[in-house]
């Protein structure tokens, strides 16, 4: 997993035209259940969209297991500090 301070999201525009950003935790059963849906939508439209993967609220043990027991194959990072944690649950959808 990538350590940052911050993350620039224009790293992952490169030649694509557009990025999902899905944030996740293990403790939350509706964003597990879509990771295989996820998984498909990358493999169908990897030539246009990059899927990056934002975990919330989990230690890193537990970040690292789940990473593992999903099979992540896709950039994902994790959001650690309370801080950083009320941050992101104030985003408002676009």
């Amino acid at each position: 997993m990538p350590v940052a301070r911050t993350l620039d999201l224009k790293t992952f525009r490169k030649d694509k035209k557009y990025f999902l950003l899905d944030f996740w935790g293990s403790w939350c059963r509706p964003c597990i259940e879509a990771f295989p849906k996820l998984r498909d939508f990358r493999t169908n439209y990897q030539d246009w969209v990059d899927l990056i993967g934002i975990n919330v609220g989990d230690t890193e043990e537990t970040f690292t297991e789940w990473e593992s027991r999903l099979a992540i194959d896709r950039p994902a990072y994790r959001i650690a500090e309370t801080a950083e944690r009320q941050r992101v649950s104030n985003l408002s959808a676009v």
